[in-house]
């Protein structure tokens, strides 16, 4: 069986959708996920009227149901993103901020990792703040400018954030990748090797 242009299509435009949500507000996210919800039902109810008239064989049959679940896994992905994007605390003035997701090699989120952030000087680092990651391997960390701005040449500050598993012991370090000249909000996607977090 050849490929469905269509189809390619289709898969083309959901994953440049996806790409686009990513940048969406957790208000248009959620707005997305209820998009995908309706057009679910709407699948769904084609779905019954094909099985009726073309079998449960037909190719087009089959389509309709990848559509189908195609649909669902974008509203579930928006949903989840848009609540997770809900509860990441909002940058007011005079603050910055250091978000981001700390996961394993395998996909799956580190839970429970504390992650510390610094700014790295020539004097040494300041400690900027640190937290733990929630169930989706998610943190945030707000800061001030008074935290790195010792020096009054010191615009931004050079981040470095390091991982630590529960007992403490220093899993990964971002030294080899500072951030250097921040600004004031900085996004972070950290991979840990399975089964290193206790």
């Amino acid at each position: 069986m050849e490929d469905d242009p269509i189809q390619a299509e289709l898969v083309d435009a959901l994953t440049e959708l996806m790409e686009a949500a990513a940048a969406l507000p957790a208000a248009g996210l959620q707005q997305l996920a209820g998009l995908q919800e309706a057009r679910a039902k709407r699948l769904q109810a084609v779905e019954s009227r094909l099985a009726e008239h073309l079998g449960e064989d037909d190719i087009r049959l089959l389509k309709v149901r990848q559509s189908i679940q195609r649909s669902a896994a974008l509203q579930s992905l928006a949903g989840a993103r848009a609540q997770r994007e809900a509860v990441r605390p909002k940058i007011r003035p005079h603050e910055w901020g250091a978000f981001g997701t700390v996961r394993f090699k395998n996909g799956k989120p580190a839970a429970g990792a504390r992650v510390v952030l610094f700014d790295r000087d020539k004097e040494g680092d300041d400690f900027l703040g640190d937290a733990d990651t929630d169930g989706s391997g998610d943190f945030a960390i707000i800061y001030h400018v008074r935290d790195f701005s010792d020096d009054p040449n010191e615009k931004t500050p050079d981040l470095v954030l390091r991982v630590l598993s529960k007992r403490g012991k220093p899993l990964i370090e971002t030294e080899q990748s500072i951030q250097a000249e921040a600004g004031r909000v900085e996004l972070f996607d950290i991979s840990l090797p399975v089964n290193q977090l206790r």
